[in-house]
This record gives structure tokens, C-alpha cells and sequence, in this order.
């Protein structure tokens, strides 16, 4: 359903004043797992602990202690820095004494490097931390584990300890830190070495990542940020049987989990028929309508889903074309004979040209997941997939090996 000739109202949802309007009712003394942490020493302890955590040897003198009031963490390194914000690779300090003190052995390694400290703006880490448990209220059971909630927010800095109102300047948001890495480190690993995703395995990512987006969009929540450095792999379960459509057993447990929701939109706090204008930033994930100035809504995710997936099937960022003739826009790149080119043109098509909808009418794209999906049963891929993944296990725990103790992630 394409949205209204004349809508009620244009809106920059990237705008700071209409992500307070959004915040004007969260008061964090009435959250658990939040706290205020007011005044310079708490500021200065903060911006000290992540300028040294984020130095080379970090990691090799053990970690830099963090105490936010009576939660500390050792930050073990640098996980990634953005335009908004840096991440850390993180331990709770009790855990890391434990880790130093030689009582885990190697069958212990989950519960180092168990979190990820976000470091913010206090504006974007309120927002991170109220769309995040918005959004776990609305999913289905089964669908919360397509996004990472966070388990912690400090608000550092500013005057006021009340919580009421604190005008606190930095926010740091404590999530679960993905064990298996982002679908950024997969692409890397695959580049590093001159090698290319195999098309089957693109095309399970392609189907969890449509399912990601559908929930998202299905329950009210367009994330306008999806990117392979903001999609964490889930590699659950032992249980290493072959991939099928019903996802069997630890398949369950396998696929992708969604971070980084500090640009995401509650569609249910704006009008049906608004629509939306301005830019997130992100070079490379900018869909055609924000590029040009033009209204948008779901378009902001649709984009971001085919740019993510052309960077695992082609090993670099997508560009698109104008077709003259249908105005129709496709990929520049040209898309291999030996694929299954029908799936992807679809994929394609469907994804950057979807029509500016209206906020309670998402577009469905489940006859895309459909197609890939049965098209891996008819050619029996399920095997392919599971050995590829195994591969690709070993492959990514080998690299993080590597790193560990060098100042890397």
C-alpha cells in the first residue's frame, strides 16, 4: 500500500527535538538496570578508563577498570568506533579477577569478553535503551532473539543525581558482546584471504535477514541503521544437522541478531500517514529517497537489507542504477550466469523499489524468503549450508585467536 497523496505531516525523525518527544515520559529511576551517575568525577573517570581501553596494549596489561557507582567492568579493548558511538569489548570486573586469577581453564572461554560497552551521547543512549525494551514487549516469543537487549544504562555527567531529569551529557549502554562475531567480521574473513561467500550460504543470510526486518517492521519498528558491523551472528547449539526451511533443531539458535538501535523509529508514536525525511549518515546504506531529498519510510530498511546482502555476494558496497526506460533502480554490479539470477533480481527489485508506505502498512516481503528458501530445499542444500557454516565457525574462531592479547577485535 503506497502512502496518501497529501500526507499529514513530514517529519526529520533524526532530529534531536523529536527524539526528545519520543523520551519526554522515561524517567530511568523507574527502570531496572538503569542509573545516573552525576557530577565531573564520574565524567572524567569515564572519558580516562575509555581513552586507555582504547590503546594498543590494553589487552595485554589485563583490561582497564570502569566503576560506574557500584557496577565495574574491565574494558579489554577497542570492539569498533562509529560516528555515534565506540563499543568495547568488556568483562565484569568480577569475572575478568576470576580469569587473571588462572581458575578458568580453556572450557571456561564463554565468560570472558562477555559484554559490549557502548559508549554515547546520552540522548541516543536513553533512545537506544527505551526503543530496545519497547520492541522486546511487542516481539513474539519466539522472535526476541533477533535483536540484543541491553542489561545496562549509566548516564554519566551533568548536574542533577535526582534520575528525574538528569541532563547527564554521556550515556553507556552494557549488552551481551556477540561471541561469534558481527556478519562485517564474516565478510572480513572471507576478503582477507582473496575468497567469496559461497552463493548458498548468501542466500541463508538473505532469509534471516529478511526475517529480522519483517518482525521488526511487522511490530512497529523501523531500525533505518541495518549494516553487516550491526548484525551479530547467533551460532548456538552443538547440534550441527542440516539446514531446511523449518529450521530444525539448533538452527533455532543459529542466524542473525540485530544492535545498534539508536536511529531506529517507533512508527506507533508518529501519525499513520506521516512520512518521513532527512539522512542517517551511513555512506553505503543511504536508500535512493534519502539520498535525493525525497519522503521515505520503510525504504530506510529495505535499502540497508539489499546493500548488506550485495556486500556478502559481491564482496563490496552496493551502487545502484536508474533504469530510463521503467524507473525501475537495480545494482550496477552484474549479477553471475551461475547463480540462481531470477532469486536475486527479484530480491533486488523488490528491495530498492519499495514504495513509501504508510506507517501501519509495511510492505511483505516473505514471498522473497519463500523463494530462497525453496529453492535451498529443491536442490538439497541443506548439507552445503551446514558444512559451509562449520567452515566459516572454524574459520572466525581461529581469527579471533589470533587477535586476542594483540589490541584487536
Amino acid at each position: 500500500m503506497t502512502a496518501p497523496r497529501s500526507y499529514a505531516i513530514r517529519i526529520d525523525p533524526f532530529d534531536p527535538k523529536v527524539i526528545d518527544v519520543n523520551l519526554a515520559s522515561f524517567d530511568p529511576r523507574l527502570e531496572k538496570g538503569a542509573k545516573v551517575h552525576a557530577g565531573e568525577d564520574a565524567s572524567n573517570a569515564l572519558v580516562a578508563a575509555t581513552k586507555a581501553a582504547g590503546g594498543a596494549r590494553a589487552r595485554l596489561k589485563g583490561g582497564v577498570k570502569l566503576s560506574l557507582g557500584d557496577a565495574e567492568y574491565v574494558l579489554m579493548g577497542s570492539a569498533g568506533s562509529g560516528a555515534h558511538a565506540d563499543v568495547f569489548e568488556a568483562e565484569h570486573a568480577a569475572v575478568a579477577a576470576v580469569s587473571l586469577s588462572g581458575e578458568l581453564d580453556d572450557e571456561d572461554d564463554d565468560l570472558r569478553g562477555g559484554i559490549a560497552v557502548k559508549v554515547q551521547t546520552a540522548r541516543l543512549a536513553r533512545w537506544e535503551w527505551v526503543i530496545t525494551k519497547r520492541l522486546a514487549e511487542r516481539l513474539a516469543e519466539t522472535d526476541i532473539p533477533l535483536i540484543v537487549q541491553p542489561t545496562a544504562l549509566h548516564l554519566v555527567g551533568g548536574s542533577d543525581a535526582s534520575g528525574a531529569t538528569a541532563d547527564a551529557t554521556t550515556g553507556v549502554i552494557v549488552m551481551p558482546f556477540g561471541a561469534h562475531g558481527t556478519l562485517q567480521d564474516v565478510l572480513n574473513a572471507y576478503l582477507r584471504v582473496g575468497d567469496a561467500m559461497d552463493e548458498v550460504l548468501v542466500m541463508y543470510y538473505a532469509i534471516e535477514l529478511l526475517r529480522v526486518m519483517d518482525a521488526l517492521h511487522r511490530d512497529g519498528v523501523l531500525h533505518a541503521d541495518i549494516k553487516p558491523d550491526n548484525l551479530l551472528v547467533r551460532n548456538g547449539g552443538e547440534e550441527w544437522c542440516d539446514w531446511a526451511a523449518h529450521r530444525p533443531r539448533s538452527w533455532k539458535d543459529k542466524g542473525l541478531a540485530l544492535i545498534d538501535f539508536g536511529r531506529a523509529l517507533d512508527l506507533n508514536a508518529f501519525p499513520s500517514n506521516a512520512v518521513f525525511f532527512g539522512d542517517h549518515g551511513t555512506e553505503g546504506f543511504r536508500c535512493v529517497e534519502m539520498v535525493n531529498g525525497e519522503a521515505w519510510t520503510f525504504q530506510a530498511d529495505a535499502y540497508c537489507v539489499a546493500a548488506t546482502i550485495h556486500a556478502l555476494l559481491f564482496g563490496k558496497y552496493m551502487k545502484v542504477s536508474k533504469n530510463a526506460a521503467t524507473g525501475a533502480y537495480a545494482p550496477t554490479e552484474t549479477l553471475r550466469r551461475y547463480w540462481k539470477t531470477e532469486l536475486w533480481e527479484a530480491f533486488f527489485h523488490a528491495l530498492l523499489n519499495c514504495p513509501t508506505s504508510e506507517l501501519r502498512a509495511p510492505p511483505c516481503f516473505k514471498s522473497l524468503r519463500y523463494g530462497f528458501e525453496a529453492h535451498l530445499t529443491e536442490t538439497d542444500a541443506g548439507a552445503k549450508i551446514r558444512l559451509a557454516m562449520m567452515k566459516q565457525t572454524i574459520r572466525m574462531a581461529d581469527a579471533y585467536d589470533r587477535t586476542r592479547g594483540k589490541g584487536k577485535i
